[in-house]
């Protein structure tokens, strides 16, 4: 629901995107975070809670479906670490963010050898 409620629906042509395997789930949701919030922030799950489309996330949060009070990054962060599993990451590859949730473990090894490949 976060990618619908966030993402930038003036980027003509992009779609969200859901990727599921038994290893990991990747989201891509097009636009960078609204300004002022970074990637560096979304990346230490320490970002403000700022909505692109406010009007879209007050519904869904009248439905349940979101909820307003900033908890989002928390929560997801926390119940990684109950799970013991690796922390979520966030990275941008235009025009997408994309948040990768680990289910296990071992998926989190391909991504820090990829990110070294890239270096």
């Amino acid at each position: 629901m976060n990618a619908l409620v966030h993402r930038d629906y003036s980027i003509e042509g992009a779609k969200c995107q859901l990727i599921a395997s038994s290893e990991k789930i990747v989201v891509m949701s097009p636009g960078l975070p609204v300004e002022p919030i970074t990637m560096d922030q979304l990346r230490s799950f320490d970002a403000p809670m700022l909505s692109r489309n406010p009007i879209m996330h007050f519904v869904f949060a009248k439905m349940k479906l979101a909820e307003e009070r900033g908890l989002g990054l928390k929560s997801m962060k926390s119940r990684a670490l109950a799970a013991g599993l690796p922390l979520p990451s966030y990275s941008h590859k235009a025009p997408y963010v994309v948040l990768t949730l680990f289910r296990e473990a071992k998926a989190v090894i391909p991504e820090a050898l990829g990110a070294s490949s890239r270096s």
